[in-house]
């Protein structure tokens, strides 16, 4: 009993002063909050040794001064003219030597670029990620700058309602211990703790949903090794040049003298952009698709899965084709939602693939993921692009397999590699005449850090036509759709066409092409197919 007394002395006397706390507390975090003054991540710094460097996971990496530092190296000065002084200061005091933590040197030695594509890298390095944006020709800054002040506003936030959450504990813990005479004034100030806990959680989930409008906008970072402006033709696979008496059948004659004559009435009931075609034109379609499944599947080991053909808008989101692509979509009306959610069409079989993934965490033993489907693709955008809108060259509607691999982030350019090898495969065992081309900055998709394009010539027009294209994405696609390995690493996703349909078969037609008796149409079926053709080793006009 005297030392519960003890207790209750004490505590009477102290409960003023915890009252008062409280009260001193919110005046001094709306201060702070109104000027700017909580910045946990200069806080942190400030505490730590000035050779301290902590990687992006949090862990130390200082060890000793090194060329490959960014914070002290001559880049840094050059980009940080970007900063205006105030800007500057919170740069040098928020970050300070943490910046190290998200950017690696080029491979040639001359400037860095960053590590990965998050919110804290997008803070921590802007003038790194800016100088890489304007490379292709996009001028991201002023929204990078916001992306900072948000940031640093959320984490200020953040460590006010940690020190909320304390204070509330520590009431609660009072007044079950308090005499009856001091609960009312520690309810009151409970009450008023709870209000302000309400507010700053507010604040917060309005700042994530501001910064994640912005990093939206944003494009991927382009690697190292990627051209500023011109093309690189990285191989020719042979010579496709014709000679000058050859004539070549273009492919969408061909499709409509192997065809019934009803096909030609596919514009009547679906608009440009649509092909019909009947006979061995569908079965070689159907056989080329049929081969490269197979073929991914038993030489490369790509998993096979079926997918839906509308996603979400957040599924498109995930894989940043939203909103940069809004235009070239189709879009279901309001009656026909996903989850609430405005539905789309998929334009490739990529978007399923990647989004099946969304929000979980993959079994560091089953890295990496080799997966593809066959998808009919839908996109509304179709240029005047003369000879090429007739046939099956540019359509709304194509058939196409897709290719996705999820992978360790150390490894992702070696698995990038080994994708163009597969997809190479293919063009080769078809014996088509192809170029592969490594894809400038100024022409990359907003997704992709590094692309590479295949292109089969086509005699009719006498110029390349893209296939195939692989990208890497390193670690801007998982990172939207909330994918990591079971080690909380990073994941970084492939994908690339295995190849379209649709021009392939255009190109075997107009590759493989040749004159017999009576001026019939023969067409030469690739080695490859003939299983998938009962044998057919050619394929004759059909006779009037």
């Amino acid at each position: 009993m005297h030392m519960h007394t003890i207790c209750l002395s004490v505590l009477v006397g102290i409960l003023p002063l915890l009252i008062e706390g409280c009260r001193g507390h919110f005046a001094a975090s709306r201060y702070a909050r109104r000027f700017g003054f909580l910045h946990p991540i200069g806080l942190k710094l400030r505490n730590a040794s000035s050779t301290t460097r902590l990687d992006a996971s949090g862990s130390d990496v200082s060890g000793d001064a090194s060329p490959d530092c960014y914070s002290d190296s001559e880049t840094y000065k050059t980009l940080s003219a970007y900063f205006t002084d105030q800007e500057r200061i919170v740069d040098e005091q928020s970050f300070g030597r943490l910046k190290n933590s998200f950017v690696r040197k080029k491979a040639d030695g001359n400037g860095f670029i960053p590590l990965c594509f998050n919110l804290d890298a997008l803070s921590a390095v802007p003038e790194v990620f800016h100088a890489n944006f304007l490379s292709r020709g996009e001028d991201h800054w002023q929204t990078l700058l916001s992306i900072r002040r948000s940031y640093l506003e959320k984490v200020a936030s953040e460590e006010e309602l940690s020190r909320l959450s304390l204070r509330r504990s520590e009431l609660a813990k009072a007044f079950h211990i308090a005499p009856s005479s001091d609960q009312a004034s520690l309810r009151e100030s409970s009450l008023a703790l709870r209000n302000e806990t309400k507010a700053v959680e507010l604040h917060i989930k309005e700042l994530n949903e501001q910064l994640d409008s912005l990093i939206r906008t944003l494009p991927n970072i382009i690697l190292e090794d990627v051209p500023k402006t011109e093309l690189v033709v990285e191989k020719i696979s042979i010579d496709p040049t014709p000679s000058a008496t050859t004539v070549v059948v273009p492919h969408h004659e061909v499709i409509e003298r192997f065809s019934d004559a009803c096909v030609s009435r596919s514009t009547k009931i679906s608009g440009t952009g649509f092909s019909a075609y009947s006979g061995d034109i569908s079965r070689l379609e159907r056989a080329l698709f049929n081969y490269m499944l197979d073929t991914h599947h038993k030489l490369f080991g790509y998993k096979e899965l079926s997918v839906p053909f509308v996603v979400s808008a957040s599924a498109l989101r995930g894989t940043g084709h939203l909103p940069r692509f809004e235009e070239d979509l189709f879009k279901l009306d309001e009656r026909h939602q996903c989850n609430g959610d405005r539905g789309y069409l998929i334009p490739t079989g990529e978007i399923p693939l990647l989004a099946l993934f969304g929000n979980s965490r993959v079994p560091v033993d089953n890295l990496p993921l080799w997966l593809m489907t066959y998808t009919p693709c839908f996109r509304s955008e179709i240029q005047d692009y003369g000879r090429e809108t007739r046939g099956l060259i540019r359509n709304h509607q194509f058939g196409k397999v897709e290719l996705v691999c999820l992978c360790d982030s150390t490894g992702s350019d070696n698995f990038h590699n080994l994708m163009l090898s597969h997809i190479e495969y293919i063009l080769d065992s078809l014996s088509l005449p192809y170029r592969r081309v490594l894809l400038p900055a100024n022409q990359l998709g907003s997704t992709s850090s590094k692309t590479v394009d295949f292109e089969v010539y086509f005699p009719s027009l006498r110029k390349y036509i893209e296939v195939s294209s692989c990208s890497n994405t390193l670690d801007f696609q998982s990172n939207r759709l909330n994918v990591f390995s079971t080690s909380r690493s990073r994941i970084h996703c492939i994908n690339g066409s295995g190849v379209a349909i649709g021009r392939t078969l255009s190109a075997i037609l107009e590759n493989h092409q040749s004159v017999g008796a009576n001026e019939r149409l023969e067409i030469t079926v690739p080695q490859v197919l003939t299983p998938y053709l009962n044998g057919d080793h050619r394929l004759l006009e059909p006779l009037p």
